[in-house]
């Protein structure tokens, strides 16, 4: 009963929204413009790889320069 309980008490799983394209598009706009830093351009980089690559974040953040040919 207790077991039966507690889990009745768990709030509900609230799935997260996929990532869309135009969101891809908006943050390249934004950050990867002509005048843009070196930290902004790796930023759009950065996400345009984990969106175009199907990466997870902690799987991209092991990959290193040696890595990419």
């Amino acid at each position: 009963m207790v077991e039966a309980e507690k889990r009745s008490r768990t709030s509900p799983v609230m799935k997260k929204e996929p990532v869309s394209v135009e969101l891809m598009k908006d943050i390249v706009r934004k950050y990867g413009h002509e005048d843009a830093t070196l930290k902004d351009l790796r930023l759009a980089t950065m996400c345009v790889l984990l969106f175009a690559g199907l990466i997870r974040a902690k799987e991209f953040l092991i990959i290193r320069v040696l890595d990419i040919t």
